[in-house]
Order: structure tokens, then sequence, then C-alpha cells
């Protein structure tokens, strides 16, 4: 995802490698829920100059994939919001934090890494289910408790770019309602010949799942079609980055706009 502070906001210290840190807390346990499993190694975040890359396991289950993807990028679009990336936003926030829990340095590049050894014991192996883990502000809680728990701290932002079908799956697997694949007593064997194997399954059809709104305002952009915005006409000219869009006014001259903000507007495009 582009890192981009919001618009006309200072800096104030904010940093890239800042928000990798905080993130490195933020989005492992999650993650793993939706999209990890029992052979997996780490959830990794990695800043990239003007982007931050989460890294992890393939998923064979395309829904599960999508709803790791969304929950991922509605989670960074938040956190990049916020007035301050220090840790200290951890614990006003109400994010649960493991007791001690570290990220280790990202073992391939510039980063940091969740891996299962930064964690009193290895997550993967664990039972989702039970209150195995200490956290420093929330007492003795499971694996999905928190996740559920993170989860509730940025439903809106991921409800606000997301397909209709997408947040019900997320909601159903960190609630137990959908199964995740840590839950599964060993690595899929969909993981052994992924062209073959890797389906849409009878649960999550392809057919269920409509565009994002994210999706919709950059086919939207691709397209051509003009935008009506207070009252005027933008044409869509190109993008700025990965996170926003490039118009041309009726006048000639050239506004950029980020999606974030565009969503609100495609009900005009």
């Amino acid at each position: 995802m582009s890192f981009a502070l919001p618009p006309g906001e200072p800096a104030r210290g904010r940093t890239i490698g800042q928000l990798a840190l905080l993130l490195a807390y933020i989005l492992p346990v999650p993650v793993m829920l939706l999209a990890t499993n029992r052979r997996s190694t780490g959830v990794g975040v990695r800043p990239r100059g003007d982007r931050i890359e989460i890294t992890s396991d393939f998923t064979p289950n395309p829904a599960l994939m999508i709803a790791a993807a969304t929950l991922i990028v509605g989670v960074v679009r938040e956190v990049m919001r916020w007035p301050s990336y220090r840790l200290e936003e951890l614990a006003r926030h109400g994010i649960p934090v493991i007791s001690g829990f570290q990220p280790m340095p990202h073992t391939s590049r510039k980063g940091w890494l969740a891996r299962f050894d930064c964690y009193p014991a290895n997550p993967f192996e664990s039972d989702i289910d039970r209150d195995l883990w200490g956290t420093e502000r929330h007492g003795r809680l499971s694996l999905r408790a928190i996740a559920g728990r993170t989860l509730r701290q940025f439903w809106r932002p991921i409800r606000r770019i997301a397909d209709p079908y997408t947040p019900r799956l997320i909601a159903s697997v960190l609630r137990g309602g959908s199964p995740s694949l840590l839950a599964l007593a060993d690595r899929p064997p969909e993981y052994e010949d992924v062209g073959r194997l890797c389906a849409w399954d009878a649960q999550s059809p392809a057919a269920q799942l409509a565009r994002s709104r994210y999706e919709s305002i950059v086919l939207r952009a691709v397209a051509g079609q003009p935008l009506r915005k207070d009252g005027a006409q933008l044409r869509p000219v190109g993008m700025s980055g990965w996170s926003a869009v490039v118009f041309q006014r009726e006048d000639g001259a050239r506004e950029v706009i980020p999606i974030d903000d565009l969503v609100e507007c495609l009900c005009h495009w």
C-alpha cells in the first residue's frame, strides 16, 4: 500500500518506519486467523520507500485471501491517519498486545517480523480458542479474542472499502462461525498443488462477491469516466502513486484526489 499522510497535514514526526513498527503490533494476530496455517512461521511488515508491504503465507482459499487483504488495507489506511505512530497509540486505541511479544528485524529486508519465536509460545501451533495469552491490558485472551478486539477498532474503515460479502466473512472467521486454517490439524492439501486444488468453496462462491469500493473507483478512473463533484465535471487522466487519482478540470487545471476521499463520491460517478 502507498504511504501517504492525510492531505494538508504536517508529518509531526510520523515516518514510514514508525508506521511499520506500529503495524507489526496490530496486524499479526488477525492476519494469522485469516491467512496462515499450522506450518506458518510469521507475519511481516516492511517499509519500502513510499509504500508498506505486509508479508504472509500464500492463502489457497480465495475468499480468505480477499478477506485478509481487505482487513490489512482497512487497518493500514486507518492507522496512517492517526496523529502519532508511537507505540503508546496501542493503549490509547485499545489494541490488545500479547505480554512479552516484541517483533524482530525482518530476516530478508528492512522491516519487522512477528515470527513464532517472538511470542511466549508458538501461536501457529496453539489452540486459537483457549485463553493462553496474557496481554498487557486485557487479561488472558485467546488468539481469536485478540483478533476480534482488534477488528472492532477498525470495523468501520474496513467496511468502508470492502465489498458487501467480505466483512461478514471476516467477522464470522474471527467469531468462530467460519473455519480458520489455524483451526485445522495441519496445513490443507491445497498448498501442495495450488493450480489444481485452489478453488472457491460452497460457502463463498465467486458470484457472491461484488466489486469493492476501491476497485470500483480504480475501474472508473482507468475507463476515463467523468466525475461530477461540487458542481464541476472532472475527467480522470491518471494515477498519483497507488492511492490517488489525477483529474483534469474543465478549465484545464489538474486536481489530485486520494482514493479514500473518492469513496463518498461513487454515487455521483
